[in-house]
C-alpha cells in the first residue's frame, strides 16, 4: 500500500474513533453547557497510538469533519456554530493537546531510554 494511502487511512480511522468516543457523553448536574465526554480520552489516546503526524492529522480531521456539519462532536452536534460556541475552544485545544501528548511521551522515552 502506498504511504499516502496509509496516512489518509490512519487519519480518517483516527478521526472516526474520536467521533465515536465523543458520543459517550453526559452533563453534570451543576453545568448544563459543556458535556463530559469520551472525546478527551480519545484525543489523548489516538496520537499516543499513531504518533505525532498521524495523531495530529486525525485530530485536525475530526475538527474539520465536525465543522462541516457532521454530528461528530459531543451529544451529536456539528457545524461551525459549535466551534464558535461555548465548546469550540475545547475542539481547537484538542489539536494542541494531541501534539503535546506525543511530545511528552517522546520526552519520557528519551529520558528513560526505553519502556
Amino acid at each position: 500500500m502506498p504511504k499516502i494511502l496509509w496516512v489518509i487511512l490512519c487519519g480518517i480511522v483516527g478521526s472516526l474513533l474520536i467521533a465515536a468516543c465523543s458520543q459517550v457523553s453526559f452533563y453534570l448536574p451543576w453545568n448544563d453547557t459543556v458535556p463530559v465526554s469520551g472525546q478527551t480520552f480519545a484525543v489523548l489516546l489516538i496520537p499516543a497510538l499513531l504518533g505525532f503526524q498521524l495523531g495530529v492529522l486525525a485530530t485536525i480531521l475530526y475538527a474539520i469533519e465536525g465543522a462541516c456539519g457532521l454530528p461528530f462532536f459531543a451529544t451529536q452536534k456539528g457545524g461551525l456554530g459549535v466551534l464558535l460556541g461555548a465548546t469550540g475552544g475545547y475542539v481547537v485545544g484538542f489539536i494542541f493537546a494531541a501534539a503535546l501528548v506525543v511530545g511528552l511521551i517522546a520526552h519520557s522515552f528519551h529520558r528513560r531510554g526505553s519502556i
